[in-house]
């Protein structure tokens, strides 16, 4: 069976999430690995077909997938192969986005045979569920994976996939609930090297490779990719309204939350 693994990670948490579910269910197998913060990229080279499968993993920002994940996801050619859309959360909730994700990969031309919910470390209060997935996670995810991948093994044997599988019975409401804009920018201090690092890997363009240190706001997605990847911590966002989220999740979600598989 031909595994793809696709992931929108701009904190690491999603990307590590994939990789340990697209890794066992490839088994030692060959595994393509698609990153989709590549900026430029024509998403729409990447075609599939009846008999691979697919596992998607995007971030959830405030119970929704940023629009630019679905934007992207949106120009694969599924081919009538499976799909396994994973929603990675920061301890808080999944809410709409593992439905919209599951919606854009059934648009795409994928048939939605499972799907994760997954926990990871906050991007923006790392630390809130921090150091996740750790390895009690890995362990469940992928047994996740060898129970999906049981279910599509058994769908090609029987050579039918519409007759040996059902979609999966994916939660989350539509309409999708609105989009909130966290409104949380990054900018460079004084002590910013004027090196480029963050502006060529920002998933959206939205730090100018000529100013750096600044910030095109409209475009940002609050993702927090470019505070992580300063070398010398010049790129952060409002502390105060740091703490504040922080505070803010530890009592609306104080225990640790746990990871789901709908199949």
């Amino acid at each position: 069976m031909k595994v793809s693994a696709a992931y929108f990670s701009p904190t690491g948490g999603t990307e590590k999430v994939v990789k340990i579910i697209g890794d066992e269910m490839a088994a030692g197998g060959q595994i393509r690995y698609i990153d989709l913060t590549q900026t430029g990229c024509n998403f729409s080279k990447y075609e599939m077909e009846a008999g691979e499968i697919l596992v998607a993993g995007v971030p959830v920002f405030c119970g929704r997938v940023p629009a630019v994940c679905i934007e992207r996801i949106k120009k694969f050619k599924g081919g009538g192969a499976m799909a396994v859309p994973v929603a990675v959360y920061g301890n808080r909730a999944v809410e709409d986005a593992l439905l919209e994700l599951s919606d854009a990969l059934t648009e795409a031309g994928f048939r939605v045979i499972a799907g994760i919910d997954a926990v990871a470390q906050h991007s923006i209060a790392p630390a809130i569920a921090q150091g996740r997935p750790d390895e009690s996670d890995e362990a469940e995810l992928k047994l996740f994976a060898q129970t999906i991948k049981g279910q599509a093994a058994l769908a090609a044997v029987e050579g039918d996939s519409s007759e040996a599988m059902v979609e999966a019975p994916i939660p989350g409401n539509r309409p999708y609930q609105p989009m909130k804009d966290v409104k949380l920018y990054p900018y460079a201090d004084e002590r910013c090297m004027v090196c480029g690092l963050c502006a060529s890997k920002c998933p959206v363009g939205a730090i100018p490779m000529s100013e750096p240190y600044n910030t095109v706001e409209e475009k940002c997605i609050s993702c927090m990719r470019c505070v992580r990847l300063c070398p010398i911590g010049s790129r952060s966002v409002d502390e105060e309204r740091v703490k504040g989220t922080e505070a803010h999740l530890r009592e609306v979600c104080p225990e640790r939350n746990v990871n789901r598989l709908y199949i």
